[in-house]
């Protein structure tokens, strides 16, 4: 992890992959075909992962149960 400036916070891709708990591959995979969170390209070989995208990335991936089917569940229980 490479900390710039105050707030910025850069990772690998291994970093990142164990932050999000999944492996280099799936990011890699990912990479290509254009999906996941966003990143960084320094020069050809050289990519990172912002931690502030990952954290919004993850927050993203949110699915909202409808609170129709959560009261509906609570009903039947």
């Amino acid at each position: 992890m490479k900390k710039i400036g105050q707030d910025i916070v850069l990772m690998t891709t291994p970093e990142a992959a164990e932050y999000l708990g999944m492996s280099s591959q799936v990011l890699r995979k990912w990479r290509a075909e254009d999906i996941g969170p966003d990143y960084i390209r320094i020069a050809y070989n050289r990519l990172f992962y912002k931690k502030e995208d990952l954290d919004k990335w993850i927050d993203g991936q949110m699915v909202k149960v409808n609170e129709k089917k959560k009261r509906k569940k609570r009903a039947v229980n």
